[in-house]
């Protein structure tokens, strides 16, 4: 069975569901499964595999990836003591006229410190926000604040931020275990498959479609595997350069792309992964576009963006949001 540790508890308990809501059946069909089956044999097994992948998590919160998300953090800590000064110079100068305390760098270094991953992923919209407005990131690269330091500290962020999202997560098979956590996982899994067998001749024996469904491994599996919500992404486009923004895109879908940085970025279609776009739509400056396949200039089955700037990195911020109906 492909099943991953930490899927083991929620795939019992939903099996256990299952069970539950066809017991007085079940139970007519194979005495075995009568109570107290499951308060005696079954729910003893799913506990002591609860008490296992419990004990997993606080121990195994994937340290590396943990120490890898927090140099991205420490990464940006002299990035933005640069940001700070040159801010100043430029305040000083005239040419920015927000405030210095308006660029959020407190709770930025703030976050760092503390390794407050959600302030962090908030100090640093706000941050950017104010960085990449037309006449400050020109101020600040007249100040020899560079547009590589810009690109790198949306970089460290989605660095840090992407290591957060899957951090905890128990990736290992079953088999990595020892043997005495091993024996304790398999042991609630063949029960549940004892559980299955029994509800899948039930369903056979009475025709019930339905059921018969449900009482698979691949259904029972599907059902703990909750997509993930997508979430907005900044994508870097290096000077003059292009990048794959989606392959096959579904047709239905909308593509919602903003633009963040005040350069010329196209959006077309290629037929090939190589190809050139050498026209397209023009994206707006810090104003949303929206659209749907039909409505990106090109044939083929790769979306791209293309930064025609030849001095300034580009940064579209883009989101594709999923049409079901």
């Amino acid at each position: 069975m492909n099943i991953k540790i930490e899927q083991v508890v929620v795939y019992s308990l939903a099996t256990k569901a299952l069970f539950e809501a066809h017991y007085e059946a079940l139970k007519d069909f194979d005495s075995q499964f009568e109570n107290p089956y499951l308060a005696d044999t079954w729910q003893p097994k799913i506990d002591a595999a609860s008490g296992v992948i419990v004990t997993l998590g606080l121990r195994k919160l994937n340290k590396g990836d943990t120490e890898k998300r927090n140099t991205f953090m420490d990464n940006l800590t002299p990035i933005l003591k640069s940001l700070q000064y040159k801010i100043q110079q430029c305040i000083t100068a005239g040419t920015i006229t927000d405030s210095l305390s308006s660029f959020g760098l407190a709770a930025f270094n703030r976050s760092i410190t503390n390794k407050s991953i959600n302030n962090f992923h908030t100090a640093y919209e706000v941050t950017i926000a104010k960085v990449t407005v037309t006449a400050n990131q020109d101020a600040l690269i007249a100040k020899g604040f560079t547009e590589v330091q810009i690109e790198s500290i949306t970089t460290n962020h989605e660095g840090a931020w992407e290591l957060q999202e899957t951090k905890i997560e128990l990736k290992e098979e079953i088999s990595d275990l020892s043997e005495e956590n091993q024996v304790t996982l398999n042991a609630v899994l063949t029960e549940d498959q004892k559980v299955i067998n029994g509800l899948r001749a039930l369903a056979e024996s009475t025709s019930n479609t339905e059921l018969k469904k449900k009482a698979t491994q691949k259904a029972i599996l599907k059902s703990v595997r909750p997509t993930p919500a997508k979430k907005p992404r900044n994508r870097n486009i290096k000077t003059a350069s292009s990048i794959v923004l989606k392959t096959n895109p579904t047709i239905k879908n909308v593509l919602q792309l903003t633009l963040k940085t005040n350069v010329i970025v196209t959006l077309c279609r290629t037929v090939l992964k190589t190809d050139q776009c050498t026209s397209g739509i023009e994206l707006p400056f810090n104003r949303m576009w929206e659209g749907k396949l039909k409505d990106i200039p090109g044939t083929g089955k790769y979306i791209k963006l293309t930064n025609q700037d030849t001095s300034k990195p580009a940064i579209v911020l883009a989101f594709e949001v999923v049409v079901t109906k």
